[in-house]
């Protein structure tokens, strides 16, 4: 969840770099529902992904601090895609510093393997 402010409090570079992130986080996603949208074979199914998706920041500490949550959730809360990606978007809009470049890891991993896996799909699905 983002915190409201107001929109001059914030410097340029870190709103260019907030926004640059959150464009990652749409094309990584992207590419991710695109793979398994040609992988699976109905609508129903391909919508499941969604579901996954949007799920993920509640598990998040988006909301609620990972280390408040009991054993096994905390430790699904610290190691996920999300946490790393809200947790730099809030260091780069509230003028923090950010801790390491995790979330940009996961994004590009996403990307490197997502829009090629993709495309050989499309290629396979079109072809025949």
């Amino acid at each position: 969840m983002l915190p409201t402010y107001r929109s001059s409090a914030v410097a340029a570079t870190p709103t260019r770099e907030a926004t640059g992130l959150v464009t990652g986080y749409v094309l990584a996603m992207s590419a991710l529902a695109a793979v398994w949208g040609l992988l699976v074979k109905s609508t129903q199914a391909a919508g499941a992904f969604s579901f996954a998706v949007l799920f993920l920041p509640y598990v998040s500490d988006g909301i609620v601090p990972a280390e408040t949550r009991p054993g096994v959730l905390r430790d699904f809360a610290c190691n996920q895609p999300a946490t790393p990606i809200i947790e730099t978007l809030r260091a780069l809009l509230l003028d923090r510093p950010v801790g390491s470049s995790v979330a940009a890891a996961w994004l590009a991993g996403a990307v490197v393997v997502g829009v090629p896996v993709a495309a050989l799909l499309f290629r396979r699905r079109t072809a025949s």
